[in-house]
């Protein structure tokens, strides 16, 4: 197999493969709160555990997911209802709504950060720290060519 095929498919396989344990996973299935987020509200709350504290604004958040404003905003929208996102007025402009994770928001991130760092200590088990370094530098620049060339 090419080096290049063999790089994608092995990406989606262990992407595959994570999606899967997380939901097979007691702990995240049992949350009422995890068990009700849909994959397009994880990819807009991914973006909040990622913000500056201020939080982010709605033309932001949608230019960093690349969708529209209305399609992010209805996503927001679901995401306050379940009261793991809050709106406040911005300090910086009194015209505009600043986003930013609610107290059960941030409950919420320790939940899957503690699933997600356990879930990595699994799957890395055997390998020995080295070329765990070796890959992670790895993983950060696939990251960076891929960002750049947006």
């Amino acid at each position: 197999m090419k080096t290049e095929s063999h790089l994608w498919r092995g990406l989606w396989r262990v992407s595959a493969l994570m999606r899967n344990r997380g939901e097979k996973s007691e702990v995240l299935r049992n949350d009422d709160m995890v068990a009700h987020i849909t994959l397009a509200q994880a990819r807009v709350i991914d973006q909040f555990f990622r913000a500056p504290a201020g939080g982010l604004m709605l033309k932001d958040l949608a230019a960093q997911l690349r969708l529209t404003p209305g399609a992010v905003s209805l996503l927001v929208d679901a995401l306050v209802k379940q009261d793991i996102l809050s709106r406040k007025v911005s300090e910086s402009d009194r015209r505009a709504v600043s986003i930013t994770l609610s107290k059960s928001g941030e409950e919420f991130r320790s939940k899957i950060e503690k699933f997600f760092d356990g879930l990595s200590l699994e799957i890395l088990q055997g390998i020995p720290q080295e070329e765990v370094a070796v890959f992670l530098r790895v993983l950060d620049q696939l990251c960076l060519n891929l960002e750049k060339n947006k």
